[in-house]
């Protein structure tokens, strides 16, 4: 068991590990170091990570969480770890304990496109059945223009992709749907172009992104159980 503060910057989950400072992405197949490759030690396991291979990642990355980010924790790390329980109530996260917390549980798998492994799951969005990823490195969702009211723009936003760099998007209120639970939300339509450069959006079904933000406000903690795959959540 390996038990972390936790620190919520810019829309990015945040864990301190030594001195540095990691986000903790599902949406990431190969964790990674942001300046040089590194051992990094969870608890009582020692993982090899290598550097990042898009340029200027420290900086770039650093400036869009507004902290000093050594790396990212990706699923190759987490799913070794086997479950990651975040907290928003107590500002922890762990890694690496047996789940005993009763809540909401969302079934997911894991999917593989062109070497890359994603989590997906379903869930609703604004009435309809929709798959999409779980990536808890992402600071806002994109969805298919098809499931999204775009009678009216709520918001409009600057976001950053490693890939093809800085992109601008129109967000529109949107309700998802987890069993009996409902979350309001802005969705962003730009899907789309993702697909274009992003290869693993082409999933077949896939429907789009999402992170963590939809779901923060109304949760008190968050687990991936890697080994049962499932998500289980604390309203």
């Amino acid at each position: 068991m390996a038990k972390y503060m936790l620190m919520v910057s810019e829309g990015y989950l945040v864990t301190t590990i030594g001195n540095d400072n990691y986000i903790i992405d599902t949406g990431t197949t190969t964790s990674y170091s942001c300046s040089g490759s590194k051992d990094l030690h969870i608890g009582e396991y020692d993982f090899f990570i290598q550097q990042w291979p898009f340029p200027y990642a420290s900086e770039i990355i650093s400036e869009l969480v507004h902290l000093p980010v050594a790396g990212l924790i990706g699923l190759d790390i987490m799913e070794k770890l086997e479950t990651v329980e975040i907290s928003k109530q107590d500002g922890y996260v762990l890694f690496g304990e047996s789940l005993t917390a009763e809540g909401d549980e969302l079934p997911f798998i894991f999917e593989e496109y062109k070497g890359h492994k994603v989590i997906t799951t379903n869930l609703m969005v604004n009435g309809k059945g929709a798959k999409v990823i779980l990536d808890t490195g992402a600071r806002i969702d994109y969805l298919d223009t098809a499931l999204l009211d775009t009678s009216e723009v709520a918001r409009h936003e600057k976001d950053y992709n490693p890939i093809i760099g800085e992109i601008e998007v129109d967000g529109y209120r949107s309700i998802y749907g987890i069993g009996d639970r409902q979350f309001a939300t802005i969705s962003y339509a730009a899907t789309n172009v993702l697909r274009q450069y992003v290869s693993v959006l082409n999933i077949s079904d896939l429907s789009g992104v999402i992170g963590l933000n939809a779901f923060w406000d109304s949760m008190k903690s968050i687990a991936f159980d890697f080994r049962n795959r499932k998500l289980v959540f604390q309203a």
